[in-house]
């Protein structure tokens, strides 16, 4: 069709109407609202003669080249100016993609990352991922309190081509909301699609059965909630950093003494997990024996799943003086004043002293709560 018989039909139509998309393959139920229209210049359409004498007319970019079972003997492609009529942003990027990406594709961090996105692309489609703004008539609630609902985490977005989208299943009127609230936040320090697979995966721990069809009955709701929080667990590591000297940041050029990391549950207060990771560690480096200084660091930091980078929590610096050790500086801690006690260790290596320091502030800090 023509854009100015497009025109001609929707000059005699009530303006106030919502216009709805549906395409060939699909039902009247699987209508969808428009919500783009986008003129496109440099596209091509290849026009695929059958053996029985049809054809097939396919539209798409000129810059994605031809099709994948383009015959050049029989088949025919011209130029052609179009206007796209989308329901969502991301139909315009990747609706006619797999038309055109060879049978084989090399694994790398490029395909796996177009994977995700198409993943996420099909959500949309399915109804899995839905508008901010049908959440909000859907749930009939304000921007700021959904806003204060993603910031507690009890909802999250996902974002898809640079547009945040939001569970459907959050304005499941099936569903105990407050209890997915409750579960969601549970499981927050993992990253938003893994929190979405969790909660739609049917896991063979809970029975073959999926989070969120746990909820209504309060022996299920806490199998969720244990499940929840040994995702959140197996999602964040504690690792403990020590070099030699005292530092107030650690340093990134200078070669650490020995590095631990544990997965331990991150509600747990920092010194008493600091110390745990010291003896429950899933990783060291290096093995014992440990080293042995005069003067070192300890820096306590958070690493998460899928993440390179760490968020730094703590740090003690630790001094050997006559008689023992004493803790020069610690943070956080309120009052430095209180770590002036000399500490008794019978081994001299830095992971023991830890041990000894971590478990010293862990009582100090459980005082000061």
């Amino acid at each position: 069709m023509k854009v100015s018989s497009l025109i001609a039909k929707l000059n005699s139509l009530d303006p106030d109407a919502e216009v709805l998309l549906i395409s060939g393959c699909a039902d009247i139920s699987e209508a969808e609202e428009l919500r783009r229209v986008e003129p496109q210049l440099d596209w091509r359409c290849e026009v695929h003669f059958r053996d029985d004498g049809l054809s097939t007319s396919i539209h798409a970019p000129s810059r994605f080249g031809a099709t994948s079972n383009y015959d050049e003997q029989y088949d025919r492609a011209v130029a052609e100016t179009v206007v796209l009529l989308a329901g969502h942003d991301a139909n315009l990027y990747y609706m006619f993609e797999d038309d055109f990406v060879p049978d084989v594709r090399k694994l790398s961090k490029e395909s796996i990352e177009d994977e995700v996105l198409r993943n996420r692309r099909g959500m949309l489609e399915d109804g899995t991922l839905i508008s901010r703004e049908l959440l909000l008539r859907l749930l009939s609630i304000t921007p700021n309190q959904l806003d204060a609902l993603v910031a507690q985490g009890s909802i999250f977005d996902i974002c898809v081509d640079g547009v945040s989208y939001y569970p459907s299943i959050f304005a499941n009127p099936r569903i105990n909301a407050e209890r997915l609230h409750s579960v969601s936040r549970l499981v927050q320090p993992v990253d938003a699609s893994s929190r979405l697979d969790f909660l739609l995966t049917e896991w063979g721990h809970l029975g073959g059965r999926r989070p969120i069809e746990m909820l209504d009955y309060i022996k299920d709701y806490r199998r969720v909630r244990n499940s929840a929080m040994v995702r959140a667990q197996e999602s964040m590591r504690t690792v403990v950093k020590f070099f030699e000297g005292q530092h107030e940041e650690a340093p990134v050029e200078a070669e650490q003494l020995y590095r631990v990391a544990a997965e331990l549950d991150p509600r747990m207060p920092l010194w008493r997990r600091a110390r745990a990771t010291l003896t429950e560690f899933g990783f060291e480096y290096p093995f014992a024996p440990y080293p042995q200084v005069n003067v070192f660091t300890a820096f306590i930091e958070k690493s998460f799943e899928g993440e390179s980078d760490t968020v730094f929590e703590g740090r003690v610096c630790i001094h050997r003086v006559d008689g023992g050790w004493r803790i020069f500086a610690a943070w956080p801690l309120a009052d430095t004043t209180d770590v002036n006690e000399t500490l008794r260790c019978e081994a001299q290596d830095i992971v023991s002293v830890a041990k000894v320091a971590f478990e010293y502030l862990k009582r100090l800090a459980a005082k000061k709560a």
